[in-house]
């Protein structure tokens, strides 16, 4: 159970942290166009959004998928738990691919699916 929360929180708490380093660099003001740096890289650097980390979200996906069928024979709650996680996942990813990550790469459907010729 701890593993369909846990992830969510440092992703927001990162983007917290983000925000507040906007906001430090604007001097505690809503104008966008105020800030402290001098150069563009910093400006961009400061007011861009973290990439997306798609391997890691991706593994932690296979390993939720994973242990849920590997346990869910004796333990059928894992069925529920794991749809949860995929829930809050989809949702959150959404939301914070859509307001605060910078654009990901373009990737095609190659890893999805070798890993479905695993599985």
């Amino acid at each position: 159970m701890l593993m369909v929360f846990m992830p969510h929180f440092a992703n927001v708490a990162f983007q917290c942290f983000y925000g507040c380093r906007r906001c430090s660099d604007r001097g505690c003001t809503c104008d966008k166009r105020k800030t402290r740096k001098f150069v563009q890289e910093d400006y961009e650097s400061v007011n861009t959004g973290s990439e997306f980390m798609l391997e890691f979200r991706y593994s932690n996906m296979l390993t939720v998928l994973s242990i849920a069928f590997l346990y869910s024979s004796g333990m059928p709650v894992l069925y529920p738990v794991a749809a949860l996680y995929f829930l809050i996942t989809y949702w959150m990813d959404k939301c914070l691919l859509l307001t605060c990550y910078r654009r990901p790469i373009k990737f095609d459907n190659y890893i999805a699916t070798k890993t479905l010729d695993y599985f």
